[in-house]
């Protein structure tokens, strides 16, 4: 999963799901995961396309940084679905026990390990 800093462009954005070939990118709280402070959130593609010619260089608005959901590291993935489709979020932050970040997941990978491969029609086959 590819992360970006808080101060990333929508020019940034597009050029990274050209290379990647993904359309979500979790930010970075304060540029780095050894905070502690794990993701703040993350952009989506569709946000920052229509951005203003003029502003395509500066950072992306806060207002387009999405939430992300929170679900336990013990949750079953039927409850960790559940807690997306409640949220809206395609992505989310795995909490301990502790609520410490351990990672994410995606929508995507929840829904592949209950009906196998979901073809996303934004990927490019060699980025799988």
């Amino acid at each position: 999963m590819v992360t970006v800093e808080p101060d990333v462009t929508p020019a940034d954005i597009e050029q990274l799901v050209t290379a990647s070939g993904y359309s979500r990118f979790p930010v970075r709280a304060d540029g780095h995961w050894s905070t502690g402070a794990g993701p703040v959130g993350y952009i989506h593609l569709a946000d920052v396309l229509e951005t203003d010619p003029a502003s395509r260089n500066r950072p992306v608005d806060r207002r387009c940084i999405r939430p992300l959901g929170d679900i336990p590291t013990t949750a079953t993935l039927q409850t960790a679905l559940a807690t997306l489709r409640h949220s809206g979020s395609h992505l989310a932050r795995l909490i301990d026990d502790n609520g410490q970040t351990r990672g994410l997941i995606a929508l995507e990978d929840i829904l592949e390990k209950l009906v196998g491969e979901v073809a996303d029609a934004t990927r490019r086959p060699d980025a799988i």
